[in-house]
């Protein structure tokens, strides 16, 4: 969003029910507001500009990206992988969580590594099948990358998230051992 005559302001992404979705206020070095995100469904949404006890003019631009995401953030359309596989991915947008699911056996210990590639800092979730958080890393040993090493309870399917702590973008990549 452009700033016109309106010296600071903030962005705000509701939706029909009226329930903040996101919010953006001075991107960057600029008091400029800039708003990323993707649509969980169709739908209507709003966008509130907000100034800061000032009153102008500014620009409001909307535009559909023509990023293409590497893997879904949903459970339904997680990317499989399996022990022993190298997956690469991309976080492809601030907030882009890539899931990935596999199969686990009661009482094989596992080690989930999130090797980086351009991405600055990731962020690993497990997740069991019913969406629960299991356990999660942001940094390992000192680096900016992450690891997860975990014994299952029970055998069944699993899920890890891969992302950022911060609003960064990039790639790395997913590798499942069994220890």
């Amino acid at each position: 969003m452009a700033v016109g005559t309106l010296a600071d302001f903030a962005v705000t992404l509701h939706d029909a029910d009226k329930w903040e979705l996101a919010y953006n206020d001075n991107y960057g070095d600029s008091p400029a507001s800039k708003l990323l995100w993707k649509a969980p469904r169709s739908g209507s949404y709003y966008i509130e500009v907000s100034g800061w006890n000032h009153m102008g003019s500014y620009t409001l631009t909307v535009v559909v990206s023509d990023i293409v995401d590497d893997h879904a953030g949903r459970v339904e359309a997680a990317t499989p992988i399996g022990a022993g596989e190298v997956v690469p991915g991309v976080v492809d947008y601030p907030g882009d969580v890539d899931l990935f699911g596999f199969d686990a056996v009661e009482g094989e210990l596992y080690q989930i590594d999130v090797a980086l590639g351009t991405l600055a800092d990731s962020l690993a979730v497990l997740f069991d099948a019913d969406a629960r958080e299991l356990t999660y890393n942001d940094d390992y040993e000192g680096s900016s990358a992450s690891r997860i090493v975990w014994e299952a309870p029970s055998s069944g399917s699993y899920y890890i998230a891969v992302g950022s702590r911060d609003d960064d973008t990039g790639s790395y990549t997913l590798t499942i051992i069994v220890r």
